[in-house]
């Protein structure tokens, strides 16, 4: 068996709340809000090109690709009751699917 194949099988353990996931609420542009399982990311990151101090932090979530197969920028995300705008949609190709995150 593939490691693809492997990581498919293995996406309802990947994404159990009890586990590793975290319950948020998606709203799709055509569609009702729903609660979905993600994975979910804030890297922090720091830098200071040219001695100019830079600081980031770009929320993302992980999320089985059968639960946003259409998702698209300017959707919604809401997390302990902040709502984060999808700003890039990034398909793995194993089933999962990359959703970058903005608060504004």
């Amino acid at each position: 068996m593939t490691v693809a194949a492997r990581i498919t099988a293995d996406l309802a353990k990947f994404f159990n709340t009890g586990d590793f996931a975290t319950a948020v609420s998606y709203t799709p542009a055509s569609a009702a809000a729903r609660s979905i399982n993600v994975q979910w990311y804030e890297p922090y990151e720091y830098s200071a090109p040219a001695e100019i101090p830079f600081e980031n932090s770009g929320p993302a979530v992980l999320a089985r690709t059968s639960d946003v197969s259409a998702a698209k920028q300017r959707e919604t995300i809401v997390k302990t009751a902040v709502t984060y705008y999808v700003i890039a949609v990034h398909p793995t190709g194993d089933g999962t699917t990359f959703l970058l995150l903005s608060k504004q």
